[in-house]
């Protein structure tokens, strides 16, 4: 997990809820679901579009690369029961489409979980301290963290794919094969945190987490 700084509420979605009110008369937002709408189909794609750009199109949990067309809306708070959130911009992210059978994960694997002493935000500016991470790619709960072991079971984090994935990143940059120079990481702890042409390294948190271990 990476934690996602949210932007300022986009002016397009703002004004969507505001026409939205004004249309129907109401002083109630839209729901989620009014985004299906023909009409509005064009407002969630654009809002889908700005989850990704903010994500540096990475999914929200597990930072494996995402694309729109392989991206879900995220509800971090579930809109099934928490209804009144189902449109606020903090409560939304940008998440993998997960897989399905043994290795469904992240926002898929999640559905309806959600515990408000146990789920760890990705905004929250703890959260990437609460994991660990071992050289062939599985994830772990820091110090045994109860919010963390939580987390990665409700959301599969460790599932073959993700950590085949996150392993695949380590070995791609051969970080345990070769002696790096203090420079040498320096140069890749700034490439791997800086955004190109507006996106992040896929599983970019563990080469991180690795590469500050060394220092």
């Amino acid at each position: 997990m990476r934690r996602i700084i949210k932007r300022s509420e986009p002016a397009f979605f703002k004004k969507w809820k505001n026409d939205f009110k004004d249309r129907f008369r109401t002083v109630y937002n839209p729901t989620f679901n009014d985004l299906n709408r023909e009409e509005y189909r064009q407002v969630k794609s654009d809002l889908k579009a700005e989850l990704i750009s903010e994500q540096y199109s990475l999914c929200c949990y597990c930072c494996k690369g995402i694309r729109h067309n392989g991206a879900q809306i995220e509800h971090f708070r579930p809109r099934n029961t928490f209804k009144i959130n189902t449109v606020d911009y903090v409560n939304l992210h940008a998440t993998c489409e997960g897989a399905s059978g043994i290795n469904d994960h992240c926002g898929h694997k999640k559905g309806n979980w959600f515990d408000l002493k146990l789920t760890i935000s990705p905004l929250d500016p703890r959260c990437e301290s609460l994991f660990e991470y071992t050289k062939d790619g599985h994830i772990l709960a820091a110090n045994n963290n109860d919010n963390a072991i939580e987390t990665i079971k409700k959301l599969n984090l460790d599932s073959y794919l993700l950590y085949m994935g996150r392993f695949a990143a380590l070995e791609a940059l051969d970080i345990f094969k070769e002696d790096f120079d203090d420079v040498k990481r320096t140069n890749l702890l700034l490439e791997f945190s800086t955004p190109d042409n507006g996106k992040l390294t896929p599983f970019c948190n563990i080469i991180l987490y690795f590469l500050n271990q060394e220092i």
